[in-house]
């Protein structure tokens, strides 16, 4: 898979028939999805009462992107969530200093952009079955943090390791998005995507269900990517597929970013 497609910037994808070709894509009938288990990610977001203000655990701001995804099938409501919450906290930072706040959003996340971004995802997810796959990636995102045990994976050990990064960055006055790919690079290695051979022998508990849910995404990833492969020429099967990718990335990218203005706006307060 291209590592870069969340640093694009997202263009129509109906242009140049685009949208009739994936209109063609050969799936096979849809499978039923599978049943969410609200009890489990409500401790983490309750769409009854909405997403929390911006957080400063940086495992929390995930498990509740995963909770929103798992319910929603949509990443929209957390964009939504976000741009909210960049404002506000915003209006904070001048209110508090008298000065205006630029915001954390991820530079290249302006409103023309998350507009095309959405678009492209209502284009696209009647016709790949995004709902389904991005309820899977909640759910296994969740599960992968959480583990079978309920008590915690590598992966907060991943995410506690960048939330120090981040905290010093914020100190040291770094630009907003600074040691996303580092950060990246550390989920993809340590838990194992897009390594072969990957058997799970003899791994502990809190390795094993991080790195097995991790192999239950890729395989999904894949199985998509597959069929489009398949089914449309390379050129545009690759824009689809970085497409889909970003949706994700930046999604991800907008979490971190969440994690920022919480701890700016807990500065501000104490």
């Amino acid at each position: 898979m291209k590592q870069n497609s969340m640093k694009l910037v997202h263009k129509s994808l109906t242009a140049c028939g685009l949208t009739i070709c994936a209109l063609l894509i050969a799936f096979s009938p849809a499978t039923q999805a599978q049943n969410s288990a609200p009890a489990e990610y409500l401790p983490y977001y309750n769409p009854a009462t909405g997403f929390k203000p911006a957080q400063t655990s940086l495992t929390q701001v995930f498990l509740q992107v995963a909770g929103s995804l798992e319910h929603h099938g949509s990443p929209e409501p957390y964009i939504r969530h976000m741009q909210a919450e960049h404002k506000r906290v915003s209006a904070l930072y001048e209110q508090k200093t008298g000065k205006p706040h630029k915001g954390r959003m991820p530079a290249h996340m302006t409103n023309e952009y998350l507009g095309q971004f959405l678009a492209n995802w209502n284009s696209l997810s009647p016709k790949l079955k995004l709902d389904e796959l991005a309820r899977e990636v909640g759910r296994c995102s969740r599960e992968g943090i959480r583990g079978t045990r309920n008590t915690g994976t590598i992966a907060i050990e991943v995410f506690n390791e960048h939330q120090d990064r981040l905290m010093e960055g914020m100190k040291a006055g770094t630009s907003p998005g600074a040691d996303f790919e580092r950060f990246r690079a550390e989920v993809k290695d340590r838990l194992e995507f897009n390594k072969p051979g990957v058997t799970l022998v003899g791994y502990d508990t809190a390795r094993r269900d991080a790195v097995s849910y991790a192999l239950i995404l890729e395989g999904r990833f894949n199985k998509l990517f597959a069929k489009i492969d398949a089914a449309l020429p390379a050129t545009q099967a690759a824009q689809i597929k970085d497409a889909v990718l970003g949706f994700f990335i930046d999604t991800a990218r907008l979490a971190q970013s969440e994690f920022e203005i919480g701890i700016l706006e807990f500065s501000l307060k104490n």
